[in-house]
């Protein structure tokens, strides 16, 4: 009999999604993976350190297409957006859930390094040091099960 392909790819990617889960373990020692991303319905009442954007004060957005929109909005100081793409996950944030960082980057400007939480139906609205922010033009997709009064 032949190994199914897709039940073989399962089986490897499983563990592996459980091993990069970091965060804080209930008592019994496993990762609830459910927990860790499931969507805060309003700001955590978490101690933050840092200036917005960083490890210690990550950006809250709602999902991806928040976190895309997020740095889509900023204006460097010439009025354009700034360039931006994803590094990577990067470990658990202050509010319990897994950050990215992105790298941004002003036309002759060093690129700085944005940390980012997209757990979040109550979205960053500030901008980050050295920008600007503009408001949002189009809706976009509300990500998880965020009720439809979080902001």
């Amino acid at each position: 009999m032949k190994p199914n392909p897709a039940a073989c790819a399962l089986a490897l990617l499983i563990p592996l999604a459980a091993g990069c889960a970091s965060g804080p373990a209930p008592s019994s020692g496993r990762v609830d993976l459910a927990r860790m991303m499931a969507l805060h319905q309003d700001i955590p009442d978490v101690a933050l350190e840092g200036p917005l954007g960083s490890r210690g004060n990550p950006i809250r957005a709602n999902g991806a297409h928040g976190q895309r929109d997020y740095l889509a909005r900023l204006r460097c100081g010439d009025g354009r957006a700034p360039r931006f793409d994803r590094i990577g996950s990067i470990g658990i944030g202050p509010y319990g859930k897994m950050l990215d960082d992105y790298r941004v980057q002003c036309e002759g400007a060093p690129q700085r390094i944005v940390t980012m939480d997209l757990y979040h139906c109550v979205e960053e609205t500030r901008a980050i040091d050295g920008f600007e922010i503009v408001a949002r033009v189009v809706p976009i997709p509300r990500f998880g099960s965020c009720r439809s009064d979080a902001h």
